[in-house]
């Protein structure tokens, strides 16, 4: 509890009440410290979270041998965020393996990465075959066996492929990566079709600091918008929560800012702030 912010003041408790006040101005570390004097130090700690990276350009080799339409390049054939199947596609009819790769959006993310995880979109006729790949310089990991055969129509496949050429990810690995796909028929003349590829990266992160123009004083924390946090564990100082201010810089409408107790906590959908589980609360 305590007085409102005035928006172009950094805040300062002088009142018994305040129960906790955090400025994220440390700048580096993993705590933040309570100026509030109860001593209610938050630790930063990690939450995992997932990228999608699609194809974006065209990889070292690109030998499947037919693309719908046969304008432009194959990697925008298998970009679809939203699948179109027919729409767009590569497509093999021989019974001779034959894969493409492409190179993958750059990210400036941070983390540590637990796997990677390759998502296909796979048409056959009943006789064919698909796999995934990664491919890392010259190094490449593939789904052994094949999806699809004795399956007709289209179908949704997902896979953890290991690092090429083994060891840990990193992010310098992703921004390096090339995702593909082998296609081949069992019996000649048989259509197998890709319309989908893209890549996860499964990653835990901590909040991390920032500095500049983001941030409304000297520095900041960054939230992943998944599920990193700042915990600040069972408050000293006082019992009754009463009024929670906080400045916030989101970059959606939709985010989960604060939870006091699992069951009282402020977000907001769509643009519209709600402080769930207070009583009556007054939002300005």
């Amino acid at each position: 509890s305590g007085p409102n912010f005035y928006y172009k003041e950094r805040f300062e408790s002088t009142q018994a009440d305040t129960v906790g006040l955090w400025h994220f101005d440390e700048g580096s570390g993993t705590t933040t410290a309570d100026s509030s004097g109860n001593g209610n130090d938050g630790t930063l700690l990690p939450g995992t979270a997932t990228l999608t990276l699609r194809p974006n350009a065209p990889g070292d080799y690109t030998n499947i041998p037919t693309q719908y339409p046969a304008s432009g390049a194959q990697w925008d054939k298998v970009d679809d965020v939203t699948p179109d199947d027919a729409g767009t596609y590569l497509e093999n009819t021989t019974v001779t393996e034959q894969r493409s790769v492409f190179h993958l959006e750059d990210t400036t993310q941070t983390g540590t990465i637990n796997f990677v995880k390759v998502y296909s979109r796979f048409y056959g006729d009943n006789q064919g075959y698909i796999r995934e790949m990664l491919r890392l310089g010259t190094d490449e990991t593939l789904y052994s066996t094949g999806h699809g055969q004795s399956l007709a129509g289209w179908h949704d496949f997902n896979v953890i492929l290991a690092r090429p050429g083994g060891g840990n990810w990193t992010w310098a690995d992703i921004n390096n990566l090339q995702v593909g796909a082998g296609l081949w028929a069992s019996v000649a003349g048989r259509t197998m079709r890709v319309t989908q590829l893209y890549v996860e990266v499964n990653y835990t992160s901590a909040p991390t600091w920032q500095s500049g123009a983001d941030c409304k004083f000297s520095s900041c924390l960054e939230f992943d918008g998944t599920d990193d946090y700042v915990s600040i564990g069972a408050l000293t100082g006082g019992t009754t929560v009463k009024t929670v201010e906080f400045w916030v810089y989101p970059d959606s409408t939709t985010n989960y800012f604060i939870d006091l107790n699992g069951s009282a906590y402020i977000s907001a959908s769509t643009g519209t702030v709600s402080a769930t589980g207070f009583t009556s609360p007054t939002i300005y």
